[in-house]
């Protein structure tokens, strides 16, 4: 519960010019509740549970009226995952999620919609240090307008890699991202009063190529040095 919460009063003359002003107000709350359960099946293969559910109430004014903002999401989620020794693993997730907007001081508009995100990923090793792998997300997000563009997203990438040094601690990777070329820069935010879309240029399809480097700092310290920490540390260093 949010006390004397800062909120907006507008204002819109005849023209469609709006005019804001920035209030104080009581009687604007949240809500969040989360739910998670994970069990493994049989050696390596785990079945995953997960939702989660957002309400939010806000206050505003519009043209001196009271506006009540109501806004709810829930987003269930059930995935699984399994783990072959050292040989293969691959992971699946299915995420839908559902958004409702009401207020009060337009009854009659109430936005509603749907959105549902896939995951796959899958990786393979293979003798001598080689690796293989690929990804795919998949998003389909419900229009609120018939009018608006599609943007719905099949994103699909791979990889190749190769293990380094005696102790594996060099990878060399080439990595194909957006394969199909389907990507599209999109973003949905809403808040109490307005659903806001953006569509922007991104980067889509490319290759890249990078060196990652894994190492753990041990070693004895000298007298001016302070003493390491239990189990040292792990760096990364990546270069592309």
């Amino acid at each position: 519960i949010i006390q004397n919460a800062i909120s907006q009063a507008q204002v819109v003359d005849e023209a469609g010019r709006r005019t804001y002003q920035n209030i104080n107000i009581n009687g604007n709350m949240n809500f969040n509740a989360f739910l998670g359960f994970s069990q493994q099946v049989v050696e390596g293969l785990r079945i995953n549970f997960f939702g989660s559910g957002n309400y939010f109430l806000n206050n505003n004014f519009v043209n001196n009226i009271k506006n009540k903002n109501t806004q709810l999401m829930l987003s269930p989620s059930v995935g699984a995952d399994y783990r072959k020794d050292t040989l293969f693993n691959f992971s699946y997730r299915f995420n839908p999620g559902y958004n409702v907007s009401n207020n009060s001081v337009r009854t009659d508009v109430s936005v509603k919609y749907w959105t549902y995100t896939q995951e796959f990923d899958f990786e393979y090793n293979l003798p001598y240090g080689f690796r293989i792998g690929t990804e795919v997300e998949w998003y389909i997000r419900q229009r609120v307008d018939p009018n608006e563009a599609n943007n719905n997203v099949f994103q699909w990438n791979l990889y190749a890699s190769k293990m380094l040094l005696k102790d594996r601690s060099l990878e060399a990777k080439i990595y194909g991202y957006d394969v199909l070329n389907q990507n599209v820069g999109f973003r949905r935010t809403q808040s109490a009063d307005m659903i806001n879309e953006n569509t922007y240029s991104i980067i889509r399809r490319y290759v890249m190529f990078s060196l990652t480097w894994n190492f753990t700092r041990t070693g004895a310290m000298d007298g001016n040095s302070p003493a390491p920490s239990s189990g040292g540390g792990v760096r990364t260093i990546r270069m592309r």
